[in-house]
């Protein structure tokens, strides 16, 4: 649903197991402007909320509000309350952003297909949990229960890449996870960072970082 932040509403529901978040639409606005790698943001985000852009899309969005729901509760009344809330919804932004369609997001930025099959959620699985260890395309596909070259369309056709492609982009958002979280002093480094995710060459992790980031991982490590 998209309300008006200052006009008031009801609402109701069948279902007993349901949860509420309310996103700040000029927030929202700020952190698709800084996403955005021309440096000019979209404007004003509309968002369409009939469903995530992917299952996988939709799980990653539970996931990321069961954790800051957890966190924000862990967090009552500490004294930083007010950085942790606007940190809190910059996620809940962020991630919004990518999960639902928006006017933000480019036609290429939204996978194809419809409901992924049983092989693509092994698969996927497979992968998340092995970021940091060395895999190949035949264990991805044992994982699925499914040969390699029938793997290969499924991710194509349901997120838009090649296995090996969704690996490289899992482990990019992680190196990105490590600059933005870095803290002065603790000796992490662009190179450590990239190596740590399997990115042996610096100039090529560079150009990869930039194309989805819109910025230097260096920019990234100073500025966060």
């Amino acid at each position: 649903m998209v309300l008006p932040p200052t006009v008031p509403y009801r609402v109701s529901w069948r279902s007993l197991d349901a949860s509420m978040v309310l996103l700040d639409a000029s927030l929202v606005d700020d952190v698709a402007a800084q996403a955005d790698p021309t440096g000019q943001g979209p404007g004003h985000v509309e968002f369409s909320f009939d469903s995530a852009v992917s299952p996988v899309a939709a799980l990653q969005w539970n996931q990321v509000v069961t954790l800051v729901q957890r966190v924000a509760v862990a967090n009552a009344g500490h004294p930083d309350g007010a950085l942790l809330a606007d940190s809190l919804n910059r996620l809940l932004s962020a991630t919004a952003l990518t999960c639902f369609r928006n006017t933000s997001l480019r036609a290429d930025d939204v996978p194809v297909g419809g409901c992924p099959p049983a092989s693509l959620r092994r698969a996927v699985a497979f992968i998340d949990s092995h970021l940091d260890r060395p895999v190949t395309l035949g264990e991805i596909a044992a994982a699925a229960r499914v040969t390699p070259r029938a793997l290969q369309p499924t991710f194509r056709r349901h997120l838009g890449t090649t296995p090996m492609g969704y690996l490289r982009r899992a482990r990019l958002a992680a190196a990105h996870h490590d600059l933005r979280n870095a803290e002065p002093g603790d000796g992490q480094t662009v190179t450590a960072i990239a190596a740590r995710w399997g990115f042996p060459s610096l100039p090529r992790f560079g150009v990869a970082y930039r194309q989805a980031y819109g910025q230097p991982p260096s920019v990234t490590l100073r500025k966060d």
